[in-house]
């Protein structure tokens, strides 16, 4: 091999070292930041059938940040039906707080009593904006949580080690 190739060999070694090492000081810096802001206390929310309501708590992790809150839940297809009612449904969260959301049932028991049913839970964390940064060019991004919602009907509730036995898998 070539001097000139060694050299070559090196440079874009170097290269890709410069640019894995960036990539990896970004992804940490995006880690870090992603502790603080909004978070929900649960990855899906179940709604036993017969239950008045249901919680689901939302926390400010952020010391320095309000967020107005706003929160909603679709069906299965994404639309908003108003078959559940979030409330309340529009707050603003000062930093290092926690709020609880309720979900209201109001089916009227039109939905199917022999299988689970799917809906989304939205909440979106609209940031403040910051009065002496007005002036300046800023971006601010609101970010949606979603998470599953299931509707339970009475029928189904089982123990989990009896639960699996009663499963059908159909297409």
């Amino acid at each position: 091999m070539s001097n000139k190739n060694v050299n070559v060999r090196k440079s874009q070694e170097i290269t890709f070292c410069l640019l894995a090492g960036i990539l990896m000081f970004m992804a940490m810096m995006v880690a870090g930041r992603a502790e603080a802001g909004v978070a929900l206390g649960a990855t899906r929310v179940i709604y036993p059938a017969g239950q008045k309501q249901v919680q689901l708590a939302v926390t400010n992790n952020d010391e320095n940040s309000t967020y107005l809150i706003q929160s909603w839940v679709e069906n299965a297809d994404g639309v908003k039906d108003g078959r559940f009612i979030v409330t309340p449904p529009l707050f603003a969260m000062k930093g290092k707080k926690e709020n609880t959301l309720r979900i209201l049932d109001a089916t009227n028991n039109q939905l199917p009593q022999d299988r689970e049913s799917l809906f989304w839970m939205n909440v979106k964390a609209i940031p403040s904006m910051d009065k002496s940064k007005l002036t300046e060019n800023t971006l601010q991004l609101a970010i949606i949580s979603r998470i599953k919602l299931y509707y339970r009907p009475a029928k189904l509730a089982l123990p989990p080690d009896q639960a699996a036995e009663k499963i059908k898998i159909s297409s």
